[in-house]
């Protein structure tokens, strides 16, 4: 069985840091499991469909639609935001500092970038926030090739290849605390509801061990320290029926806000995407 973090792995060092602690509860469990080194140059699709998972990150929109469904081992539960702490994020509109944008009506007629339609945080939740708007659609200017993950729609805005991009909130503060100097000149003009957090998922039923290392991992002094590191104040172990409203959404807005009322130019990736999967 394999254990992986790669979702949230943003920078080298925020890697090492969750292979620690997932080495480290898994070493307390006693279970057979190996840390797997995933690169970012592979598509995490293919690691989700490994069918040796034993705790495995993995985003709540295709966790929610995936036949088997994973089952979950935990979920962690950033330190920031209101109290009381859930196993919750949403996404951040951020654009340049300088881009004269002070609200997301204000960035209308500019260059948005998405990550794939697979994303709940990068995708779907923005197309949701923006279907609000649709009776002023066409909203943007253009829809930039896919940029895939946080840090890729971070670099498009940043080196001025798109205007806009939404942000998963928990990878965002990881940038600001591994990356500040690439993100200094970025703001946040907007963001989505909150909606349950990626979660860890095993291919099937938890290791019990395992899982109460994670539940209980807050309470350990030698793995305080990590949590704190990550940005996390402890992992809980939410109902797989809570993500249901992840696809729910996402099937609603597929029906409601057709991709072509986004932007007046949208790159050939999104377009040539199957009828069913196009916004």
């Amino acid at each position: 069985m394999i254990s992986n973090a790669r979702m949230y792995c943003v920078t080298s060092e925020v890697t090492d840091h969750w292979k620690r602690l997932l080495e480290s509860v898994i070493g307390a469990a006693g279970c057979a499991m190996t840390y797997l080194d995933y690169p970012p140059s592979a598509p995490i699709d293919g690691l989700w469909a490994r069918g040796d998972l034993g705790a495995v990150m993995m985003c709540g929109l295709p966790f929610s639609q995936r036949v088997p469904q994973p089952q979950i081992v935990a979920a962690p539960v950033p330190a920031y935001g209101t109290e009381p702490r859930k196993a919750e994020y949403w996404s951040e509109f951020v654009c340049r500092r300088d881009s004269g944008f002070d609200t997301l009506e204000s960035s209308f007629g500019s260059r948005i970038a998405l990550t794939t339609h697979g994303s709940q945080s990068g995708y779907f939740a923005a197309l949701q926030h923006l279907s609000a708007y649709r009776r002023r659609a066409p909203l943007f200017r253009e829809l930039i090739a896919p940029v895939y993950t946080p840090q890729g729609a971070v670099s498009a805005v940043v080196s001025g290849r798109a205007d806009l991009a939404p942000v998963d909130c928990y990878s965002l503060a990881l940038m600001r605390q591994y990356q500040p100097d690439m993100i200094a000149d970025l703001v946040v003009i907007s963001q989505t509801e909150p909606r349950p957090i990626p979660c860890l998922v095993a291919s099937g039923a938890p290791d019990p061990l395992l899982q109460n290392s994670l539940l209980s991992a807050h309470t350990q002094p030698h793995l305080r320290e990590l949590l704190d590191q990550l940005l996390l104040e402890r992992f809980v172990l939410p109902s797989a029926k809570s993500y249901r409203v992840l696809d729910l959404e996402a099937v609603r807005t597929r029906n409601s806000f057709p991709l072509r009322e986004l932007a007046t130019l949208i790159d050939p990736y999104y377009l040539s995407l199957p009828e069913r999967d196009v916004v």
